[in-house]
């Protein structure tokens, strides 16, 4: 609270900011956050093949509550491993930070390792995005001449209330796919629950370390191809999206 009284009146910020600010300090002595920058600390200081062996080897149970990486780690090892162990980062928000907004660019997926996030789809009129266009030309291209058959739907996980349109993304669970495949823009706000840890998956990295395992582009076309024609088919577009397998 001395922190908030001292910044108040020095710059006549609202008590909505001063308390935001007061919790960031909270945040950052929580004691998630210091095993996090412990543990980052720890990741960091190795050498560049135990940093991959390592960080593969933590994110790789969160990774396999996704139907696509799950086939990926078994069908095409090597490009999950890259995935895993160098493309993906691990970050910790802090308590009740907004982590996107209606209508902000989208650039990356997020799995939700720990903790849980708050998600409340955005109205009508301020949803919109080119679902038509394809943020990854390569996989475009090959999935027009491809057919898959899974179907999508509303995350069963993370269930959206319809009065509200709220949802509560779970541990397990991930948010806004949307970026690997399309030119997204968010359809919500996003917003983290207390204390939380979670991973991002950035779609221009995904891409880049697709086109170094061939073996994988048509197994990611064809789930491309079945993500693109269930946006362009779907009556509400959301972030919250899951595979009804």
């Amino acid at each position: 609270r001395r922190r908030e009284e001292m910044v108040r009146p020095r710059h006549k910020i609202s008590a909505e900011l001063a308390r935001a600010v007061k919790w960031h300090f909270q945040g950052v002595n929580s004691g998630m956050r210091r095993e996090a920058i412990e543990e980052y600390e720890l990741v960091k200081s190795l050498p560049p093949h135990l940093e991959a062996e390592l960080s593969h080897e933590m994110n790789t149970p969160v990774l396999l509550s996704h139907p696509l990486f799950y086939d990926i780690r078994k069908q095409v090892p090597r490009f999950f491993f890259r995935l895993a162990g160098l493309v993906v980062e691990r970050f910790i928000p802090h308590p009740d930070e907004v982590l996107f907004t209606t209508g902000d660019p989208c650039t990356r997926m997020l799995f939700i390792a720990d903790g849980s996030l708050s998600y409340v789809l955005g109205s009508a009129v301020d949803r919109t995005t080119s679902v038509d266009k394809v943020d990854h030309r390569h996989l475009r291209d090959l999935s027009n001449q491809l057919h898959y058959s899974r179907t999508w739907s509303t995350n069963s996980r993370n269930e959206i209330d319809t009065p509200t349109n709220e949802a509560t993304v779970q541990k397990g669970s991930w948010i806004s796919e949307a970026a690997l495949w399309l030119q997204w823009e968010n359809q919500g706000v996003c917003t983290s629950k207390g204390e939380a840890c979670l991973l991002s998956l950035d779609a221009a990295k995904f891409a880049d370390a697709a086109l170094l395992h061939e073996d994988a582009i048509p197994r990611l076309a064809l789930y491309a191809r079945s993500f693109l024609e269930a946006h362009v088919q779907g009556s509400v577009l959301s972030d919250v999206l899951d595979s009804d397998l």
